[in-house]
């Protein structure tokens, strides 16, 4: 594939992440139960700001971020006029932030592109160290079915698959969104290739451009308790979506909340 929107990736990233149906009210029920004297919050691995700016835009304080410069370049274009966000550059398993939240989030999977337990703990533990007493960490994690993952090759990717279309948002083109996974049982991982084409007025693929591979890691709920145990934190809720259905075999999605002794 040509790679024509090499400086455009966070622009079609953005635009191909949807929120979750849901996602923004839950968060920002959340926010409001926050006690007062820690109105801050902390977004790990915020990308473009997707949630970040959305819940700026309900008038939260919030900090997002991430290791890539180039999505919070994005995220900052998108953010100007809004003086209750704050971004910064840095690794979500070693950050230093001078500064204690009320609640933290990690949204959009990104947890699980920490592919070992000493990355994960190394996370778990940075999050809690900013954390008052009391505040609460979710995590949102994709449900990865079992039978799903028996499906993928392990030593290539399955085919892609369109997941559907967006809009480019500097040339109003129609992009298509595809994926294609694989799966590697020994590390207990699945590997996603993102493919965004651009598509002309006849339907033909005029461009296009890969994204990937990106690792993510098949987190038990065994391994995670665990984690958050070690660090101090209990379990306070586990939810299917963000409707707040209880998590169980049905459920397409996997959201924790935890809170920090």
């Amino acid at each position: 594939m040509t790679q024509l929107y090499q400086d455009e990736l966070a622009q079609l990233y953005d635009v191909a992440v949807p929120d979750w149906p849901g996602e923004i009210a839950f968060y920002s029920h959340l926010v409001q139960q926050m006690p007062a004297e820690h109105p801050s919050i902390l977004e790990i691995a915020c990308g473009t700001g997707r949630v970040t700016v959305q819940l700026a835009d309900l008038g939260h304080q919030i900090v997002g971020i991430d290791l890539s410069d180039e999505m919070l370049a994005f995220a900052r274009t998108k953010s100007r006029q809004l003086a209750n966000v704050r971004w910064v550059t840095a690794d979500m398993r070693s950050f230093e932030l001078a500064e204690a939240f009320g609640l933290a989030i990690v949204p959009a999977y990104s947890f699980q592109l920490l592919l070992t337990k000493t990355d994960q703990a190394a996370c778990l533990r940075q999050i809690a160290r900013h954390l008052q007493p009391g505040a609460r960490l979710v995590l949102h994690l994709e449900k990865q079915d079992p039978d799903w993952l028996a499906s993928l090759p392990q030593s290539e990717f399955a085919p892609f698959e369109a997941s559907g279309e967006a809009t480019h948002p500097g040339t109003g083109q129609r992009i298509r969104v595809s994926y294609a996974w694989s799966y590697n049982m020994t590390e207990h991982y699945v590997a996603v290739v993102i493919r965004y084409e651009v598509i002309g007025d006849s339907g033909e693929v005029v461009s296009g451009v890969d994204r990937g591979p990106l690792r993510m890691h098949c987190t038990s709920h065994d391994h995670l308790q665990e984690q958050f145990e070690a660090v101090g934190f209990a379990t306070e809720a586990i939810y299917g979506d963000f409707r707040g259905q209880p998590f169980n075999s049905d459920s397409e999605e996997t959201i924790w909340i935890v809170r920090k002794a």
